[in-house]
């Protein structure tokens, strides 16, 4: 009787499946950074101060110099995935051993200059990096005891952005905090312990997102997105789509332009939707929202009063990004 239920659900399932109107579609665009770097710093020196805390390690140097690493892994992670900076633009100043003389307070000018030697356009100093770990210990009683631990692992950095030929000098102060956890189980002590990670390993990884976490304020980033595209209506909808898919983008308008008045409100409400989203790929966003809102206007669908939403929020990105982008966007 179970098998039977089964292959009904089973069938049902794909039915569904196969009658879905529209085929979901990954698209990549740009998040801006939350500040606007000037269009003429391209060239970036890092500084790291020592990191600070106790570190429970029999060779805690070498873990100092991982956390270093791990950083540069961060920064390198987030130049690779941006399309605003080069990772050959990007040096770590005094690589060759730890920075123990960064202080906490802000570097003069002249200093700064010195650092920079003409070869590049701005400083980020990390002037300060703490991390803290704790260990929770729960006895939970059910039926028969078992353990829970809670290792935290708390990061706290103050970041400095040093532009010499800005007027304001310090473009971005960060103080950042994130705590990160990690949870382990079981019903003996020790089994608990031994699937929490790898003491370094924590470190790693808060180092890491210390990095990330900061690039991401000054980096625009790519990201996917999904989109809709409807594909089933008439012999129309099957030629657009045909087009749409060859990245014949104008002639996939051109046809699915001739549904836009059709009187099923919901062939019309798709074909236009298709226009808005077809005029987006192509970088046109203003467009896109007027198609977009036509759509909706037609058939007031929850996808797209989303959809319509999300493309205002482009319009802003795009503002944003004409700042952050000195050499315009990609295609």
């Amino acid at each position: 009787m179970k098998r039977i239920f089964f292959f009904i659900l089973l069938i049902f399932f794909v039915f569904i499946v196969a009658c879905t109107p529209y085929k979901k579609i990954s698209t990549e665009t740009i998040e801006p950074a939350r500040i606007n770097v000037p269009a003429e710093v391209n060239k970036i020196g890092f500084m790291f101060s020592e990191p600070t805390g106790k570190f429970a390690v029999d060779n805690t140097n070498k873990l100092k110099l991982q956390i270093n690493e791990e950083l540069k892994r961060g920064i390198a992670d987030i130049a690779a995935a941006s399309p605003r900076f080069r990772l050959s633009s990007l040096h770590v100043l005094n690589d060759s051993e730890l920075t123990k003389n960064v202080p906490e307070n802000q570097y003069p000018k002249r200093k700064i200059n010195r650092m920079a030697n003409d070869s590049l356009d701005a400083i980020i100093v990390l002037h300060s990096f703490h991390l803290k770990d704790s260990l929770d210990e729960e006895i939970v009683f059910d039926n028969r005891n078992y353990y829970y631990y809670l290792f935290n692992l708390k990061s706290k950095a103050l970041w400095r952005f040093y532009v010499p030929t800005s007027k304001d000098f310090v473009i971005d102060v960060f103080n950042y905090s994130e705590k990160f956890a990690w949870e382990s189980i079981d019903y003996t002590k020790q089994k608990a312990l031994n699937k929490l990670p790898d003491y370094s390993k924590t470190y790693h990884q808060a180092a890491y997102w210390t990095a990330v976490d900061y690039l991401k304020r000054i980096a625009p980033l790519w990201k996917s997105e999904e989109r809709i595209i409807f594909d089933r209506g008439n012999k129309l909808f099957k030629q657009a789509y045909e087009a749409f898919q060859n990245k014949n983008w104008e002639k996939a308008i051109l046809l699915w332009k001739k549904n836009k008045g059709h009187e099923d409100n919901e062939l019309s409400s798709r074909a236009l939707h298709n226009i808005a989203v077809t005029s987006e790929l192509m970088g046109r966003i203003d467009i896109a929202l007027t198609w977009a809102k036509k759509s909706y206007k037609v058939k007031p669908k929850p996808r797209t009063k989303e959809y319509i939403q999300r493309l205002k929020e482009r319009q802003s990105d795009v503002k944003k990004l004409e700042k952050q982008m000195p050499y315009g966007l990609p295609d």
